[in-house]
């Protein structure tokens, strides 16, 4: 793979990147795996500008730095990189960097979760479920939990079974209060 990245196979650059990001067959080091970033970043290797704007974001191996994290997240972004519109949202909805702002978020993680994103899947549900910048839905909560479920988010299927339960839990309580309310 280094010698597939030396060559400039953007795919082994970003690989390699992630072996030092996560310190696999070699010693951690982020700014090592920044370089390699980069190198593939720069050939529109939308997972490397994403693992970058990663890295400002957490700084890990430069300073932490939302703005610079918003670029690189963009620049996937407009390539329809779902990771990178997912990320978006987290910075606009937790007000990281860019004022908070609700109705991009929404906007960003329906654009992740229209391709599948499990993640922002699971995030609108949760914002319907709370009616955190969405009308409060249980039904449609449920909805995008399932979506998230089925493809594979285990703390999804956990919601959607929380709510399942206390759905059935109002139904049944109002099934006996109308019996109750029968019976006077």
């Amino acid at each position: 793979m280094l010698v597939s990245a030396r060559l400039g196979v953007n795919k082994a650059q970003n690989a390699v990147g992630n072996m030092y990001r996560d310190g696999l067959g070699v010693p951690q080091d982020y700014r090592i795996a920044m370089k390699w970033y980069l190198k593939a970043a720069k050939q529109g290797n939308t997972s490397a500008q994403v693992n970058i704007g990663v890295l400002y974001q957490d700084g890990e191996g430069v300073p932490q730095d939302y703005a610079q994290a918003m670029e690189w997240f963009l620049k996937a972004a407009e390539q329809r990189n779902a990771d990178a519109q997912n990320n978006i949202a987290f910075l606009y909805r937790s007000g990281y960097g860019v004022p908070r702002n609700d109705t991009l978020a929404i906007e960003w993680f329906r654009r992740a979760a229209d391709q599948g994103d499990t993640s922002a899947q699971h995030s609108i549900g949760w914002l319907y479920e709370y009616g955190k910048g969405l009308p409060k839905d249980k039904t449609k909560a449920m909805e995008w939990y399932k979506k998230a479920a089925d493809g594979g988010d285990a703390d999804a299927e956990m919601q959607l079974d929380t709510l399942e339960k206390q759905s059935h839990r109002i139904q049944v309580d109002k099934k006996l209060s109308e019996v109750v309310d029968e019976s006077f």
